[in-house]
């Protein structure tokens, strides 16, 4: 599925659509930051906050405003119940480089979406 956002990406509408902020702070130990390359010299950051191998994963892309971080008090919960929680910024949120546009959203989270599968095989936590 191809989305045609190009015409959000004009600078008076970002500028409306976007607020981000950064965060240059390091997570908790039981936490693991990775950048995700989504563009040349572009990549976001996805916060990893794992449970146990075997536990359940749920991906959370936050809202307009917030970062990463802003979670890090709520992997705990997800930890209770069993689940692994991992949490992305988009582009120019937290700690990940370029600059938000509706488009590149889109296309962030496909890549983003499959960088977290392939790390979760790599690592032996996604179980088929």
């Amino acid at each position: 599925m191809q989305d045609d956002l190009s015409i959000l990406d004009q600078p008076g509408v970002t500028q409306s659509l976007f607020h981000p902020r950064s965060d240059m702070g390091q997570p908790s130990l039981e936490a693991l930051d990775c950048s995700v390359p989504v563009e040349n010299n572009v990549s976001v950051n996805v916060r990893f906050h794992m449970h146990e191998s075997v536990a359940p994963n749920i991906l959370f892309f936050h809202g307009n405003g917030e970062i990463v971080s802003d979670y890090d008090d709520l992997a705990p919960a997800y930890h209770q119940h069993g689940i692994n929680f991992i949490a992305a910024d988009y582009r120019g949120y937290g700690k990940s480089t370029g600059r938000p546009t509706a488009s590149s959203m889109l296309k962030d989270a496909r890549l983003t979406f499959q960088f977290v599968l392939d790390w979760l095989k790599k690592m032996i936590i996604l179980v088929p």
